[in-house]
C-alpha cells in the first residue's frame, strides 16, 4: 500500500499562513496606530522612536515646571505690589506730615500710622509663599555695595592721612588726653598796630596818638540880693515862712513861731528848714543859709549883704541857681484802707520767670528769656482791693477799664484784661492770672498782697516867695576837651586805586579810644572767602569789651556815587557809640564839600592822658599751606583728587574735646559715599565736613572747593570753627570765631589745655563697612539636562534692602517723621546738594524687583511656548516613524482577509479532492 502526499493542499496551506501572518499584522497595527510594535518590526526605527519618546516625555514635564514657575513668580509680583502699594501710601503720609498745619501731636499719630505699614511690609516679605518656599527673603548675595558701621567710639580712618607735612609743626604727641601729634591753632589776642597812609601823602597813625588842645571852662557864678527893704531890723520877720531855692533844693525860712510847721513844694515833697529866730542881721541870716543849705555841686559865700553861689565846675554849672518860689495852703486829705478779698492773704509772688541764657550756638542755645506769673483761683468782689508791685487798686462794679478817681486807682470788677504794678492781668474762668510785663527773673519779685492803703495827703501851709533877685556874675562855658585829629587831606579825591590802597592799610586795624572800651574794628566784604571780611574783636560783655564792625566796603559804594574817600570814610567812622567824636570841617571849604578831619575827643577838659589807639584783634587760627604741601608731595603719579580720596585732616574745638571737625576728602568719580550716618555719640561730638574734590587738580582749586563746600557746612553747625581762604596763594585759615579769650569758665568748663589743635588723619565712629544685596535664586528646570535650566532671581523685599541701610548702623526709627530732618531725609532736597528721598529710592528698588520678576515671567512664557513647540515637533517626527499607514494598513488587512479566505477555500477544495482519490484506492 503506499501514501500519497498532497503537494498542493500544502503549498496552499502555506500561503493560507502568509497571509494570516500579514492579516494578524495588518490587524495589530491597525488596533495600536503604530507600524512598529516593537524592535523586531524596525530595529532602528524602534530606537529612534523611543528616544523620541523620552524626549516627548521630558519635553512634558518642563511644560509642566515652566507653569509652575510662571505661577510662583506671579505670587511674588503681586506680593510686591502690595508693598508698592503700602510704600506708595508712606510717601503721602510723609508728605502729609511735613506741613507745618499739623503738631507735633498729629505728627506722632501718623508715626504710628507708618510704623504699622513698615511692619506689614516686612510681614509680607516674611510670609509670602509658594508651595511653602519663602519668596522674597534671599538666599544668595547678589551685590556687595560699600557701606557703614557705627561704632561705640571713634577710631583712626585708615589711610586718611594725607602726609608731607601738610601739618607743618604737629609737636604735640597727645593732648588732653588724646593721641596726636598736634599742632596748636595761634591763640586769639588783641596787639596795637598802625595805619601807615605816607605812600599817599597821608600820615602814619601809630598805635597811640595822644589827646592835645583841650581848654579849662569857667564856673558859673550868681549872687542873690534879698532887696533895698529887706534891713537888720525886718530880716527875720520878711524872711519868715517864705521860700527859696538854692541849687537844686528848696528851703523855707522859720523862725519860733513856724518852727513846729511842715512845709510841703511840688504838694508832696518836703522843704528843708533854715532856722532864722537867732539871726539880728542880714549878714547872720547869709551865715545861717551858708552853714545850713546843701552844698552839692556848688559852693556858697556872702559879698557883703548878698548870697554868692558858684559852680563847683563847670561841669555843675547848672546847679549855681537862686530863686524864691512859693505855694498855696490846702488841706489835708485823710487816708484810706480799702480791704482786700482774701485772694492774697498771705501775699503771694509771681515765679517762673527767667533770663536769657546760652551763646546762641550748637552746644549753647540761646535760650530767650521767660515771664513770671501767678495765677490764683477765685475772682474779686466790688469794694475790695490789692497791691500789685506796690501799686494799689479798688474793684468797683462793672467793667470799667483802669482809671483814677479821686485819687484812687479804680477798675470794674467784669473787665477781663488790665494791667497795674508791671504785670499784664487776666481774669477769666473764675481764675485770676498776673504775668510780668517784662521776661526775665526780675518778674519773681513782684508781690500781690490783699488790700490798698492810700496814705492821704498831709496840710500843705502857704509859703511866699522870698523877696528878692539874682544876678548873674558869670555865665559859665563848658571849655574844651583835649582831642586828636585823625587827618584825611590826602583823601580829598574819588581815584580808585587810591582808595584800594586806603582800605589795604585799615583793613583788619580797629580804633579805639584809651577812655571807652570799645573796638571799632575795619573790615572788607567784598570778598567773602578771604580773612578781611571776618571780624577779629568779638562783643563780650563779660570782658567788658565791646566791639562793633565798620565795613570798608561800603567806601566804594560811596567813592562811586562820587563822595570823597575823605568824607566817605569820616561818615562811616562819625556818629559810632563810644567813640566820642565829631566831623572837623576844613576852614577852607564849605562843610557841603567834603569833610577832611576826624576829631575825637577826651571825657572831659582835664583828661589830658587820654589817647586814641590802632588795635589788631588776632584770631586763634592755624593756616594749612596747600600750594607749599603740593610742591613737595609725592603722590605716587596720581592726580591730586585721586591721591586725596579718602584723606583728610581733624580740627578740635578750642572749649571741648570731645568735639572734633573731620574734613574728608572724596572723589565721587571713583565711588559716592551716600547716606553715611552721622557721626558721634552721647559722648562724642564728630561734626564732619565732606569735600568732593571730583576733577580738582590743584591746590588753589583745592583750597576753594574747600571754602565753597565746607564753609556753609560749618555756618549751617554753628559751632565757631570756620574757614577763609587765600587761593592764589593756596592757603586754607580754620579760625575760630570766637574774637575774645575763652577762658571764662562759667561759659566755657571744658577749655581744652592748649586751646584749639589739628592733627592729620580722620578719627570717626562711623567706618566704610559693606552691606549685601540678596535675592531669592531659584532654578527651573526646563530641559532633560541638570545643567541645562532657569535662574529666575526675586530680590528680597525687607525694609533694610528697600531703604537700603545696613542692619546695625540703622534702623526703621531712623525713617521717622518728627524731625524736620529726618522727613527732608525721606522725601528728599532739591539741594543744593541734591538728594533723593529714601522713599523714592525705596518705591524704584520695589518697581525694579517687580520689572525683574515680569521679565522673568516673559521668560517663562517664551520657553514653555518653546518647549511645547520642540514637543509638537518631536511628536510629529516620531509619528512619521512609528505610527502606522491606517490606509495602507486597512488594504493591507483587507488584502490579506481575502487572499486567507480564498487559501482556505483552496484548502477545502483540495482537501476534498484528495479524500476522493484515497476513496477509490480502497
Amino acid at each position: 500500500m503506499g501514501i500519497v502526499n498532497n503537494i498542493s493542499s500544502n503549498m496552499i496551506l502555506g500561503e493560507l499562513h502568509k497571509n494570516t501572518k500579514k492579516k494578524d499584522k495588518a490587524s495589530a497595527q491597525l488596533a495600536l496606530g503604530e507600524k512598529i510594535r516593537n524592535a523586531g518590526d524596525d530595529a532602528s526605527g524602534f530606537a529612534i522612536s523611543e528616544k523620541m519618546r523620552v524626549r516627548i516625555r521630558a519635553l512634558g514635564q518642563d511644560e509642566d515646571n515652566v507653569k509652575k514657575g510662571a505661577s510662583m513668580l506671579k505670587t511674588a509680583e503681586g506680593a510686591i505690589q502690595s508693598q508698592i502699594n503700602l510704600l506708595r501710601t508712606i510717601k503721602e503720609k510723609v508728605i502729609d506730615a511735613h506741613n507745618d498745619t499739623n503738631t507735633e501731636t498729629d505728627r506722632a499719630i501718623i508715626q504710628k500710622e507708618i510704623s504699622q505699614y513698615y511692619d506689614e511690609i516686612n510681614d509680607i516679605a516674611a510670609e509670602t509663599t509658594f508651595n511653602k518656599k519663602l519668596l522674597l527673603l534671599g538666599n544668595t548675595v547678589q551685590e556687595t555695595i560699600s557701606s557703614w558701621r557705627v561704632l561705640d567710639e571713634a577710631v583712626p580712618i585708615d589711610n586718611s592721612s594725607i602726609g608731607f607735612g601738610l601739618i607743618h609743626d604737629a609737636t604735640y604727641a597727645k593732648l588732653d588726653g588724646e593721641d596726636g601729634p598736634f599742632a596748636i591753632f595761634d591763640e586769639w589776642k588783641i596787639t596795637s598796630s598802625e595805619v601807615d597812609m605816607t605812600s599817599d601823602g597821608g600820615v602814619k597813625v601809630n598805635s597811640t596818638n595822644a589827646m592835645s588842645g583841650g581848654t579849662e571852662g569857667e564856673k558859673k557864678k550868681v549872687s542873690w540880693s534879698f532887696g533895698a527893704g529887706v534891713n537888720d531890723s525886718n530880716v527875720k520877720n520878711v524872711l519868715s515862712g517864705t521860700g527859696i531855692r538854692i541849687g537844686y533844693n528848696y528851703y523855707v525860712f522859720t523862725d519860733t513861731n513856724n518852727a513846729g510847721n511842715t512845709y510841703y513844694y511840688n504838694n508832696s515833697y518836703t522843704a528843708s528848714k533854715i532856722d532864722i529866730s537867732g539871726c539880728n542881721s542880714v549878714s547872720s541870716v547869709l551865715d545861717k543859709i551858708i552853714s545850713t543849705a546843701n552844698k552839692s555841686g556848688i559852693s556858697l559865700s556872702k559879698d557883703g549883704n548878698s548870697l554868692v553861689c558858684e559852680a563847683s565846675s563847670y561841669t555843675n554849672n547848672s546847679y549855681a541857681y537862686i530863686t524864691s518860689w512859693n505855694i498855696a495852703p490846702k488841706a489835708a486829705t485823710p487816708a484810706t484802707n480799702i480791704s482786700g478779698s482774701g485772694l492774697f492773704t498771705p501775699s503771694k509772688r509771681l515765679s517762673g520767670g527767667t533770663d536769657a541764657s546760652g551763646l546762641g550756638n550748637a552746644d549753647s542755645p540761646l535760650i530767650p528769656a521767660t515771664k513770671a506769673k501767678l495765677t490764683v483761683n477765685g475772682t474779686p468782689t466790688a469794694g475790695t482791693g490789692m497791691t500789685v508791685g506796690g501799686t494799689g487798686i479798688k474793684f468797683v462794679e462793672g467793667s470799667k477799664s483802669p482809671s483814677t478817681v479821686d485819687g484812687v486807682y479804680t477798675v470794674g470788677v467784669n473787665c477781663t484784661s488790665f494791667s497795674i504794678g508791671g504785670t499784664d492781668v487776666t481774669i477769666s474762668g473764675g481764675k485770676m492770672t498776673f504775668t510780668a510785663r517784662s521776661a526775665g527773673s526780675s518778674g519773681n519779685s513782684i508781690t500781690v498782697s490783699d488790700g490798698y492803703y492810700i496814705s492821704g495827703t498831709p496840710e500843705i501851709l502857704a509859703v511866699s516867695n522870698t523877696p528878692g533877685s539874682q544876678t548873674v556874675l558869670n555865665a559859665g562855658s563848658s571849655g574844651g576837651s583835649p582831642y586828636y585829629e585823625l587827618d584825611l587831606s590826602a583823601y580829598d579825591t574819588t581815584d580808585t586805586d587810591v582808595m584800594e590802597n586806603f582800605i589795604s592799610e585799615w583793613v583788619g586795624k580797629a580804633l579805639s579810644h584809651s577812655a571807652y572800651n570799645y573796638h571799632y574794628e575795619f573790615i572788607d566784604s567784598k570778598d567773602q572767602s578771604s580773612i578781611d571780611s571776618v571780624r577779629k574783636i568779638d562783643y563780650v560783655a563779660n570782658y567788658g569789651q565791646y566791639a562793633y564792625g565798620v565795613d570798608l566796603n561800603a567806601l566804594r559804594t560811596k567813592v562811586a556815587s562820587g563822595q570823597t574817600i575823605a568824607s566817605a570814610f569820616a561818615d562811616l567812622v562819625v556818629g559810632k557809640s563810644g567813640l566820642n567824636n565829631s566831623k572837623v570841617m576844613d576852614t577852607s571849604v564849605t562843610p557841603s564839600q567834603f569833610t577832611n578831619k576826624i576829631r575825637f575827643y577826651a571825657t572831659s577838659t582835664t583828661a589830658t592822658g587820654q589817647t586814641v589807639n590802632i588795635k589788631q584783634g588776632n584770631l586763634r587760627s592755624y593756616t594749612l599751606d596747600f600750594k607749599n604741601w603740593f610742591s613737595g608731595a609725592d603722590l605716587g603719579g596720581l592726580p591730586l583728587s585721586e591721591a586725596l580720596d579718602g584723606k583728610g585732616f581733624k580740627a578740635y574745638c578750642a572749649t571741648d574735646s570731645a568735639q572734633w571737625f573731620n574734613f574728608s576728602f572724596v572723589n565721587s568719580s571713583l565711588h559716592v559715599e551716600d547716606d553715611k550716618p552721622a557721626s558721634g555719640t552721647d559722648a562724642l561730638d564728630i561734626k564732619s565736613i565732606s569735600i568732593d574734590i571730583t576733577g580738582i587738580d590743584t591746590p588753589e582749586d583745592l583750597v576753594q572747593a574747600i571754602y565753597d563746600q565746607g564753609e556753609p557746612q560749618l555756618k549751617a553747625i554753628n559751632h565757631f570753627m570756620n574757614v577763609v581762604i587765600d587761593k592764589d596763594a593756596g592757603t586754607l585759615t580754620l579760625y575760630d570765631s570766637r574774637g575774645s579769650s575763652v577762658d571764662n569758665r562759667t561759659y566755657y568748663p571744658d577749655k581744652q589745655e592748649k586751646g584749639a589743635k589739628i592733627a592729620d588723619g580722620v578719627l570717626d565712629n562711623v567706618v566704610k563697612d559693606v552691606r549685601y544685596l540678596y535675592v531669592n535664586d531659584l532654578v527651573i528646570h526646563h530641559t532633560d539636562r541638570a545643567s541645562a535650566n532657569i535662574h529666575v532671581r526675586i530680590p528680597q523685599t525687607t525694609m533694610d534692602q528697600i531703604f537700603g541701610y545696613r542692619v546695625g548702623t540703622y534702623s526703621l526709627d531712623d525713617y521717622s517723621v518728627m524731625t524736620s530732618e529726618k522727613r527732608e531725609k525721606l522725601l528728599g532736597t532739591d539741594g543744593p546738594p541734591k538728594i533723593e528721598g529714601t522713599l523714592d529710592k525705596g518705591l524704584q528698588y520695589l518697581i525694579d524687583a517687580n520689572t525683574l520678576i515680569g521679565a522673568q515671567i516673559v521668560h517663562m512664557e517664551h520657553a514653555e511656548a518653546n518647549i511645547i513647540t520642540d514637543q509638537e515637533s518631536t511628536t510629529s517626527a516620531e509619528s512619521v516613524i512609528r505610527d502606522a499607514d491606517m490606509a495602507k494598513s486597512s488594504l493591507e488587512l483587507a488584502t490579506a482577509q481575502i487572499l486567507a479566505q480564498s487559501g482556505q477555500t483552496m484548502l477545502s477544495q483540495s482537501n476534498q479532492n484528495s479524500s476522493n482519490v484515497l476513496s477509490l484506492l480502497q
